[in-house]
């Protein structure tokens, strides 16, 4: 009886989140955000890498039996690569690899804000560091490269939860959309996911006012698309073939994978 119960109860939440995923696509619209715009140029990107190249072997620990064994799984350390230099101490944050180049972004750990962002490119038995920009005004928690434009999803201390470009030719820095503007203006403090598909960006956010947020990107800048309420979506990714958007959220302790 018991599991009856429990059955129809994830039956049920399962049907009102399809209802409310339904409902947000029809309610929920926000015109173009203004984009603010800042100019913070590129730095000097030598000295950041130390190669390495050492081979590290992983082995299995079998718990009933306390043996270990190797597994069939080697990793190389290529090389360090040290944290730009800012007003605050910059942790790595989150990590964006496509082909032969890797984007590291940075934030600053604690109360304060602060960011940046480094590019590597993938030579021939060697590594470099070829784009810097540091101190960046807001904390970078999550990021994407996509025709030579770096998108960011970021906590910003004036206006929480926001999206934020930097174009690598013209060095311009851009908040292109906060998120609030979803929630007639209710605070989302922070966006932690952020996927791209074509003009289209879904961001999560978690802690207050949490969820998923879809923006479009148009001539003259992103608008809001709708918004799925999450309590702390904390992130997000894109299955290879597109038509997926697995999503971890996080209610009080408990962690969920919800799939759309």
């Amino acid at each position: 009886m018991m599991k009856t119960l429990l059955s129809l109860l994830k039956v049920f939440t399962l049907m009102s989140i399809v209802l409310l995923f339904s409902k947000c696509t029809n309610d929920y619209h926000v015109s173009v955000d203004s984009p603010v715009k800042e100019n913070i140029p590129q730095i000097d990107a030598s000295g950041y890498l130390t190669q390495v190249n050492e081979v590290i072997h992983l082995r299995s620990v079998n718990d009933q039996l306390k043996s270990v064994s190797t597994l069939n799984l080697t990793l190389v350390h290529k090389a360090d690569v040290s944290a730009p230099e800012g007003d605050l101490p910059l942790s790595a944050s989150c990590l964006y690899i496509k082909d032969d180049v890797a984007v590291v972004g940075y934030n600053v750990q604690g109360n304060e804000y602060g960011g940046a962002f480094q590019i590597i490119k993938f030579k021939e038995e060697t590594e470099q560091v070829e784009t810097v920009v540091s101190n960046l005004p807001v904390d970078v928690n999550d990021i994407l490269l996509k025709d030579n434009i770096v998108y960011m999803a970021c906590s910003d201390p004036k206006t929480g939860a926001a999206l934020y470009t930097y174009n690598l030719t013209t060095s311009e820095f851009t908040r292109a959309f906060i998120l609030s503007k979803l929630l007639e203006g209710q605070t989302v403090a922070s966006a932690n996911g952020l996927v791209l598909s074509d003009s289209e960006a879904m961001m999560s956010a978690g802690n207050t006012n949490g969820g998923l947020f879809w923006v479009s990107e148009g001539t003259e800048g992103f608008s809001g698309l709708n918004y799925y309420g999450a309590t702390s979506a904390s992130s997000i990714a894109m299955s290879p073939d597109g038509n997926h958007l697995p999503c971890w959220s996080v209610v009080t302790k408990a962690t969920k994978l919800v799939l759309f």
